[in-house]
């Protein structure tokens, strides 16, 4: 029930602080105080778990995330389907947590579902591909500059802006037509004393005419384009936690426009879990 313009003797800056320890628990300490016309809250949150997260023991396979060929395994619980050199293809299982119960004579009499754990590598493959039109939209600034005052108090504003005046260019024979404009505002805040901030805010606009236009990209702006997406897409893996074994990045001419076509071997964790299939747990021997 706080709200921009009242009283500031209307704040229970104790009741501030209790309400917010009992709307988010994760909030440890809060402090809450007047100073002028500011509310100041300062809050700190709990760097623990407040709760220990409970071991998911639900029956699952253990599948390939992607295509790839296993370099390690670390089988926990089960068996594993595969070895270590066998190439997978996405979904395939690699270790199941189906638990066959047989008789002496070999015979499946019941089967068991328990969940599966294991670490997997493998190596792999990763890519991606960004695609560019031929032509580029370049702004052109005309040299056209507009300054204005804008004064903003109580929710409205109001703007005084000066007439442009043209910058001429370096043969620049004739005026060019107006497009559109850009503007940045630096705006302050009134206030008395350090802490006494009144509602009231004053700045200078500055805008600039430009123009747009296309033309063809060039061979350098198509280069600087390749190591920026490429950088991006190895920073990405990097984050994941995939090692980058060879990392090659090209650029492919056609469909009127051009492509970056980014790809990396890739070593990195292949297996996940997936939950027994209730087509696959019903399968219970006679």
């Amino acid at each position: 029930d706080i709200s921009y313009g009242m009283m500031t003797r209307n704040i229970s800056c104790e009741d501030l602080e209790e309400s917010i320890r009992m709307e988010f628990p994760e909030i440890t300490w809060v402090s809450a105080q007047v100073s002028g016309t500011r509310l100041l809250v300062k809050i700190k949150e709990n760097e623990v778990l407040s709760e220990i997260p409970q071991k998911d023991d639900s029956p699952c396979d253990i599948v390939a995330e992607k295509p790839g060929v296993i370099t390690g395994m670390i089988v926990r619980s089960r068996t594993p389907a595969v070895q270590i050199g066998d190439q997978v293809e996405a979904g395939q299982v690699l270790v199941s947590g189906v638990l066959t119960i047989t008789d002496d004579s070999e015979t499946a009499v019941a089967y068991h579902y328990v969940h599966a754990d294991a670490k997997i590598t493998g190596m792999s493959f990763a890519s991606l591909e960004t695609s560019f039109p031929a032509c580029r939209r370049i702004e052109a600034y005309t040299g056209k500059k507009k300054t204005g005052i804008v004064v903003r108090a109580f929710g409205h504003s109001f703007t005084i802006m000066l007439p442009f005046f043209h910058i001429p260019e370096p043969g620049d024979g004739k005026e060019e037509e107006p497009l559109s404009w850009k503007f940045v505002l630096e705006e302050k805040q009134a206030r008395i004393f350090e802490d006494f901030y009144l509602p009231f805010y004053w700045g200078i606009a500055a805008g600039k005419e430009y123009q747009t236009y296309e033309r063809p990209y060039e061979e350098e702006e198509k280069e600087e384009l390749k190591g920026i997406i490429n950088a991006h897409f190895m920073e990405n893996l990097e984050e994941k936690g995939v090692q980058i074994i060879r990392n090659d990045v090209r650029i492919q001419e056609g469909n009127g426009g051009f492509t970056v076509i980014c790809q990396a071997q890739t070593e990195e964790s292949l297996g996940v879990e997936r939950p027994l299939q209730p087509a696959v747990r019903q399968e219970e021997a006679p």
